[in-house]
C-alpha cells in the first residue's frame, strides 16, 4: 500500500487563499447591500434626522382677525401683538399716530366678539 503524503504548501499560498476569501465575502456584502438598497428604498417620511420633521396632519391655517367668529373668541384670552412704535419729537410728543389708530378696530372687534 502506498500512502499520500499532503503536499505542502507555502505561506504565499495560504495568504492568496486566505486574501480571496476575504475579497469573496466582502464582495458578496456589497452585493447584498446594493440589492438592499435597491429594493428596499428608505421611505422619506420616516428618515431619521430629517428636516423639516415629516407630518401626516397639516398645521391648521392661520386666521386673519377678520375670519374669527363669535364662537372662535367667546370666553378666550387673545393676545394682540401690535407695532406702536411712532416718532417721537424731542419733547416727547407723538407726532404721527396713525399705527396706534390702525389697531384700534382691531382691538374693537375682538372686544365686542369675545
Amino acid at each position: 500500500t502506498s500512502t499520500i503524503s499532503p503536499t505542502p504548501t507555502s505561506t504565499a499560498t495560504v495568504q492568496d487563499s486566505v486574501a480571496r476569501k476575504y475579497a469573496e465575502d466582502k464582495l458578496k456584502e456589497i452585493e447584498k447591500a446594493t440589492v438592499k438598497a435597491i429594493t428596499n428604498k428608505p421611505n422619506p417620511k420616516n428618515e431619521p434626522g430629517r428636516w423639516p420633521p415629516h407630518v401626516d396632519h397639516p398645521a391648521p391655517r392661520k386666521k386673519s382677525v377678520g375670519s374669527l367668529s363669535e364662537a372662535d373668541l367667546k370666553g378666550k384670552r387673545v393676545l394682540v401683538r401690535c407695532d406702536l412704535n411712532v416718532p417721537l419729537s424731542k419733547e416727547g410728543v407723538i407726532t404721527d399716530d396713525t399705527r396706534i389708530r390702525g389697531s384700534i378696530p382691531t382691538i374693537e372687534y375682538l372686544v365686542n366678539k369675545g
